[in-house]
């Protein structure tokens, strides 16, 4: 091909793409006129997390004495579960701001909603806390290593009691949920919320670059914090065990949780009719790219995690997947490799999937579904471990799974609508917004 017909060709493809980057959208003017408030919804969010509060001490009660064991690690359970999604609503939103990327700002006032309400999750913890420091080793038998019965394997919770005590347990979680407050809610939610009330475009553009600046920082941090979360609040339930890569498949969950969500949530805000001409099918489109890469990526962390465990075959390490690999969880450990992974890669990788908002409706909710039983395959097994329950009787799913499940849900949406309150739902003042609202997936 010539040079001429080169220069041609690119001349072309350049106007195809500018005509497609503004073949539909709206205006920001039209956008303030799309119903961008939640209204009267955001009034229930008081009362969704009072009634989750009353979810939590109704089930803790119907248990008995007997089953409180079995309800902290349904606790657990559905806590990382849900803190997951939140976890991922701030690393997006920090990633966002370090790439300075304008696709998603109209979508991005929903996760900052939720990076802004991550901190309340910590009195949703406080049952967690309690445990801790009561000193009972019925579900982090490192609280008091005196009680094992096993000496080598004490030996081993020695050497590592420098991390692994009551005080300091308590610190981390003052101090990753203090981050939490002071970015989710001070550097991303606040700083949002006030450049769409600034009136001078200089002033917009210096209040986003200095969220810009700092969300690099606060990105690093992010991770490393919810490695210790997530190390602190399930690796720890077996102490003996570690990995390495524990800390970046919770980070994989968690971002495929929360693009789910995030696809559920805009399907149920527009079904309410908010926001039915800012968000369309391109941004519904990314959605689902986003979906589709992570699902690839937890399939390659999982796998990996897996094979240097299985190739080593040290003892400590293999502990983890024996009891997950036998009786009971056989079939859980099949679903988490076809369900968790080879099903939804298969169905997301069609672009037409990805641009079928009921199709990706119906992937979102397989996926959190499935989201949801990684963390109970993540956490009940150690209460078999613990107790000493026979096997052969099925997968253990008891009541206190679902009732921890609504109340722990119930808070956390609640905290969600708490903090969303009256503000609009998209950064109707943003320096971008006007990108955003024009934004196309061109398919070249």
């Amino acid at each position: 091909m010539s040079s001429r017909m080169r220069q041609l060709r690119q001349k072309q493809t350049e106007a195809t793409r500018s005509t497609m980057a503004h073949s539909h959208g709206i205006t920001p003017e039209q956008l303030k006129q799309d119903n961008p408030y939640l209204g009267d919804l955001a009034r229930i969010g008081p009362l969704a997390m009072a009634a989750g509060v009353v979810l939590f001490v109704i089930g803790f009660a119907m248990t008995g004495a007997d089953q409180h064991q079995r309800f902290y690690f349904s606790y657990i359970h559905n806590y990382v579960f849900f803190m997951s999604i939140s976890i991922g609503a701030l690393l997006f939103t920090l990633v966002n701001h370090v790439a300075r990327a304008s696709w998603s700002v109209v979508i991005r006032r929903i996760p900052e909603f939720f990076a802004g309400s991550l901190w309340m999750m910590g009195i949703a913890g406080l049952p967690i806390l309690y445990v801790v420091l009561t000193g009972s080793v019925e579900v982090y038998q490192w609280v008091d290593v005196a009680k094992w019965i096993d000496a080598p394997e004490q030996s081993l919770i020695y050497n590592k009691a420098a991390y692994l005590n009551a005080n300091f347990f308590v610190i981390r979680y003052f101090v990753y949920f203090a981050f939490f407050w002071l970015v989710g809610r001070g550097l991303l939610l606040n700083s949002s919320l006030k450049i769409d009330k600034l009136e001078s475009i200089e002033d917009k553009d210096k209040a986003l670059l200095k969220v810009w600046q700092l969300s690099a920082p606060g990105l690093v941090f992010s991770f490393l914090l919810m490695t210790v979360f997530a190390i602190d609040m399930i690796m720890s339930l077996d102490p003996v065990w570690f990995s390495t890569m524990f800390g970046i498949y919770y980070f994989a969950g968690a971002v495929i949780g929360f693009f789910s969500m995030m696809i559920l949530i805009f399907k149920w805000l527009q079904s309410t009719g908010r926001l039915k001409e800012a968000v369309t099918v391109e941004h519904y489109h990314d959605f689902g790219k986003f979906l589709f890469a992570f699902v690839f990526f937890w399939g390659y962390i999982a796998f990996s995690q897996y094979m240097l465990i299985w190739y080593a075959s040290i003892p400590e390490e293999t502990r983890w997947f024996h009891i997950r690999q036998n009786a009971d969880w056989t079939p859980l450990s099949w679903l988490m490799l076809i369900g968790h992974f080879a099903l939804p890669f298969a169905f997301l990788i069609s672009r037409y999937i990805k641009r079928h908002n009921i199709l990706l409706a119906c992937g979102a909710v397989w996926m959190l579904v499935l989201h949801w039983l990684d963390h109970f395959y993540q956490v009940i097994p150690e209460y078999q471990r613990v107790t000493g329950t026979p096997v052969g009787g099925g997968l253990p799913f008891a009541i206190t799974d679902i009732i921890c499940l609504l109340a722990i849900g119930a808070f956390w949406f609640g905290a969600f609508l708490v903090t969303a309150g009256k503000n609009p739902i998209a950064p109707i003042g943003d320096p971008q917004i006007a990108k955003s609202l024009k934004f196309d997936n061109v398919k070249v």
